[in-house]
């Protein structure tokens, strides 16, 4: 029986654990190809492919300039250089940004008579910046298109694609090996150790959360990361009187998350969007309570109660008191853990795309 070809941009060590699983669930019958998308995210690759138990392949490509905001990697596109001949493989997975790699690859695919598989997380046409939205729109309605299946990372992916044309969407939630994370405690006090954690970008809406801060009171603040923005987030801490209620943290080795995480009551992820959001699943499984915005991939997993429109900062210090009852944070975890289990782990992931394969 033929085998598949699987294209992505670059190895994680959340992709390796699907992967993994993936190539055990079709025997072996996959091979992976990781492409140079982005130079810095290629720092690792040498450590994180030591766990891969699957056949892959590295393709080199060239980078070719672009205006802002037609790629996501400051203005250029990076097409891979060399494909191997696609009509041996009975189907062909395309991954990644949803760039002109991606559209080469779908284009390449159906040239050669080779139906292809659409994995997205891409939430919005605005991910990525508004500039890029006349370049986006028609790259991402051929991908969708003429895609045999569209496997979306989220329920916000699966809208997304479903709105620029695709036939068939499966969702299979992005999983990971999260055993290390599991912690169970018991949540008391009314007073709240609160916790952000990520890149400190614009995307991430932070200063909604400063902002929310100064109409709660008994909140203490961790901002644990590092980015652009650490110098004028800790001006504004300042002028909105918030200094002895934040600290700014360094970035922490992924080693060390599991028991940062232990030390909080709860998350807060004010994100204008988020593919998918680790963090949020880290959380939950260390017995942490979450809040997200509405743009967070990872909501799939939180009752509404735990939702916020982006950039409602009042909804925000409202959440906030609410959860201090104790008692309603140990509900909240209760019920997004169950949901975590259920529709967020790598058997699952993989038996829904082999099924998007044509497998089950």
């Amino acid at each position: 029986m033929r085998e598949y070809a699987f294209f992505t941009n670059f190895p994680t060590p959340q992709k390796v654990d699907l992967f993994n699983r993936l190539s055990e669930v079709l025997s072996g019958r996959i091979v992976f190809f990781f492409y140079a998308k982005s130079v810095p995210k290629r720092k690792g690759w040498e450590r994180t492919l030591r766990r891969a138990n699957f056949r892959y392949e590295i393709m080199e490509t060239r980078r070719v300039r672009t205006s802002i905001g037609f790629a996501s990697d400051e203005g250029y596109a990076f097409l891979p250089t060399r494909l191997p001949p696609l009509r041996h493989f009975r189907k062909v997975v395309v991954s990644g940004g949803l760039t002109p790699s991606e559209l080469l690859l779908a284009l390449r695919s159906v040239g050669e008579g080779v139906p292809y598989v659409l994995w997205s997380g891409a939430p919005s046409l605005t991910f990525g910046g508004w500039w890029g939205v006349p370049y986006r729109i028609p790259i991402r309605f051929l991908l969708f298109s003429n895609a045999d299946v569209v496997v979306a990372a989220t329920t916000l992916a699966a809208e997304h694609a479903r709105r620029l044309g695709a036939k068939r969407v499966m969702v299979a939630h992005t999983a990971f090996r999260a055993d290390r994370f599991q912690y169970d405690k018991r949540h008391r006090g009314r007073c709240l150790s609160l916790l952000f954690a990520g890149r400190l970008i614009k995307v991430k809406r932070i200063p909604d959360l400063l902002f929310a801060l100064t109409g709660v009171g008994g909140v203490a603040l961790d901002i644990v990361g590092e980015g652009p923005l650490m110098d004028e987030l800790k001006a504004l801490s300042e002028r909105l009187g918030l200094g002895g209620r934040v600290r700014f943290l360094r970035s922490r080795p992924y080693e060390e998350m599991p028991n940062l995480y232990r030390r909080y009551d709860l998350l807060v992820l004010p994100s204008r969007w988020e593919v998918f959001g680790f963090v949020v699943v880290e959380a939950i499984l260390s017995s942490v309570a979450v809040l997200v915005s509405s743009g967070v991939g990872a909501k799939d997993f939180l009752p509404p109660y735990a939702i916020f429109p982006v950039g409602d900062v009042g909804e925000i210090a409202r959440k906030v008191e609410h959860l201090k009852d104790p008692r309603r944070r140990e509900d909240l975890v209760s019920y997004a853990r169950k949901r975590v289990e259920e529709l967020a782990t790598p058997d699952r992931w993989a038996t829904t795309f082999a099924s998007a394969l044509g497998e089950n």
